[in-house]
């Protein structure tokens, strides 16, 4: 039998240190442009049951609500209490430890949240546990080693490479159903930095 108390007490210590990330324009840009492609290609409707994993401050829900979809969070603190005051259906959990039925979803949106996994292949079989079957699965992260340096944010506990990621997701019971699309970004310095776009679909 495994002794799980040490990695309750990890998680915990994690939980604590992380950082609260607001809204950007670079973000919005990426979702308004993520969300209208998927709705125009049928993917999202209003009768897609969406749950956005790690929703933060509400830019993805709010932009789907735009298209007459009303999406579920996921969300812990702060950004839980405030989406919920503003009409929002938010269920406080960690992305790994949802306590929710299996196959409650048609459709997961998860921005930048599996880099903040400690476990992102468990992470990941908690997705596909959610999933319907043939359900499509959004992810976004970012690059490693880029001058945005995202593997220095106290957030980020997973920053891999994508061949690795794509691994990750034909491991977990994940194909790519659409071709990944690479988001080249200039930051305000000068500098260049990089996020892959993922539209995975659930194996049965």
């Amino acid at each position: 039998m495994r002794d799980m108390s040490q990695l309750h007490v990890f998680l915990d210590k994690v939980a604590k240190t992380r950082l609260p990330e607001g809204p950007s324009d670079i973000a919005q840009t990426i979702i308004r442009t993520a969300v209208g492609e998927y709705v125009a290609a049928g993917y999202l409707t209003r009768q897609t049951r969406v749950l956005d994993v790690g929703c933060g401050s509400g830019m993805a829900l709010m932009e789907m609500k735009k298209h007459g979809i009303e999406a579920h969070g996921l969300a812990v603190g702060e950004n839980a209490r405030t989406l919920r005051a503003m009409g929002f259906h938010i269920i406080e959990s960690e992305q790994e430890f949802t306590g929710l039925p299996d196959a409650s979803y048609d459709f997961l949106w998860s921005r930048h949240m599996l880099s903040q996994s400690v476990m992102p292949a468990f992470a990941l079989s908690e997705y596909h546990r959610l999933l319907k079957p043939d359900g499509l699965l959004y992810v976004e992260v970012a690059a490693p080693d880029t001058d945005a340096h995202h593997e220095r944010n106290p957030n980020s506990l997973s920053q891999l490479p994508v061949v690795l990621w794509q691994h990750l997701f034909y491991r977990t019971g994940f194909i790519q159903f659409r071709p990944i699309i690479q988001q080249m970004l200039t930051l305000k310095g000068g500098g260049k930095d990089t996020y892959w776009c993922f539209l995975l679909q659930r194996t049965k």
